[in-house]
């Protein structure tokens, strides 16, 4: 059995320390720390993190990782649905994100890759873009909605 939790800023510290474990930056990570959502498992262990920045109608998709041991059963994907529905329930109708080596991963979920210069320039502005070893990052999109 697994639970999802919103991130608060007590979490922030662990949330760092579980994305520097998984390779992922963590600029950002306090500003937009209740926009995450953490994954346990019954004895409370974290399966995995996501959260996404808000800019708007768009929201950046961030953080997403699961714990080695328990990657290839679908809580990543679990993860980027329930964060989504949350950036959409917020008012975000499409998700940007940055990925160094999981394009078809995300591409599984409906991103697609766009340009860099075809993102909107709040979403340029965040954390993320910024980041040097982000420069040479694939972008995605995905327009969200409702269900």
């Amino acid at each position: 059995m697994t639970a999802y939790r919103a991130a608060t800023k007590s979490d922030v510290q662990r949330i760092k320390l579980f994305l520097k474990e998984n390779e992922l930056p963590v600029d950002g990570v306090d500003e937009w720390v209740e926009h995450f959502l953490i994954l346990t498992n019954q004895e409370g262990k974290w399966i995995g993190v996501a959260g996404f920045e808000l800019y708007g109608g768009s929201c950046l998709l961030r953080s997403v990782a699961v714990d080695q041991s328990f990657r290839g059963r679908g809580f990543g994907k679990g993860l980027v649905d329930a964060v989504l529905a949350n950036a959409n329930r917020k008012g975000a109708n499409k998700s940007y994100l940055l990925t160094a080596d999981a394009e078809i991963y995300f591409n599984k979920m409906g991103f697609e890759i766009i340009r860099r210069e075809d993102v909107e320039e709040a979403v340029l502005a965040s954390a993320e873009f910024k980041i040097d070893a982000c420069e040479r990052c694939t972008v995605m999109l995905k327009r969200i909605t409702s269900n």
